[in-house]
């Protein structure tokens, strides 16, 4: 069964709009020096679910060296790769930029505690993968012992069975921080609303792309019936479709939470200016 069927040449593309999304909240944050109407926990909570997405797909392809029968390394899974490490990189760009400029809503205290969180992680995931991809290609020489392949079980096995999942709630969880944090706001400050609407668009489309854009058997396997797929399409896709349109869904509804919150604003600057004219023109 072989799902691999976007082009290398719009992932290319859908890699670039990713990249493109971010600008206008990166210019947002330097323009105004400030993180005020972005909730820092909204931020860490999509940085650690992007974290644990490159995380996966790094795992499945650098360091998983066992069971290659199941993805087949090609020119699209690096591409593959490259989409996931460069939102990686950009929230945590966003994340430091969160620790570094001013904000009424986030203390010291505050900043401390969720670079800790995010450190943790990191210990959890990406320092591991990184470590075993060291030695394994530099130091081990592709000497792969039973000790190894041990290890990567354990590891994949936590995090497909546990972490990823927790992740994945986290996603969802981003939403009430940042929800809270334009509640409590008469102005958007450092949010940028062209970048939740553009993110909203890309990243729906990034998300139906991951269902087509990853192989799960070889050409040794062409007559499984697709049901009998769906367990490695479960294991293998799964996580980076849906984390995605979770996300998608997230800013779109911050998009319109903002968009209602501007004509409600409107309505109600309206209202006054009208009934000062309704009482001018009865005198």
């Amino acid at each position: 069964m072989n799902l691999n069927i976007v082009p290398n040449w719009l992932r290319i593309i859908l890699l670039i709009l990713s990249v493109a999304s971010f600008l206008p909240q990166l210019q947002r944050i330097w323009c105004t020096k400030q993180f005020t109407g972005l909730s820092l926990s909204y931020v860490l909570c999509n940085l650690m679910s992007a974290t644990e997405q490159f995380t996966l797909l790094f795992f499945l392809l650098v360091n998983q060296t066992e069971y290659t029968d199941v993805i087949q390394k090609t020119t699209g899974d690096w591409i593959n790769l490259a989409q996931l490490a460069a939102v990686w990189m950009l929230w945590l760009l966003l994340f430091f930029l969160g620790l570094y400029y001013p904000s009424n809503q986030h203390s010291r205290e505050r900043k401390v505690f969720a670079s800790i969180m995010y450190i943790v992680l990191l210990l959890v995931s990406i320092v591991p993968v990184i470590a075993d991809a060291i030695d394994y290609y530099l130091v081990s020489a592709g000497e792969d012992a039973a000790y190894r392949n041990f290890g990567l079980d354990i590891f994949g096995g936590y995090h497909y069975g546990y972490i990823h999942p927790v992740m994945t709630l986290v996603g969802i969880y981003a939403w009430f921080p940042q929800n809270h944090e334009l509640r409590s706001r008469t102005q958007l400050h450092s949010l940028s609303q062209t970048g939740l609407a553009a993110q909203a668009v890309i990243f729906a489309l990034v998300a139906i792309s991951w269902t087509m854009r990853t192989n799960l058997y070889d050409s040794d396997l062409p007559d499984l019936p697709f049901w009998a797929t769906i367990p490695e399409w479960f294991i293998y896709v799964w996580w980076a479709a849906v984390d995605n349109m979770i996300f998608a869904c997230i800013q779109t509804g911050l998009y319109f939470k903002i968009r209602r919150h501007e004509q409600f604003s409107t309505d109600h600057e309206t209202q006054p200016l009208l009934a000062e004219s309704a009482s001018e023109s009865e005198e």
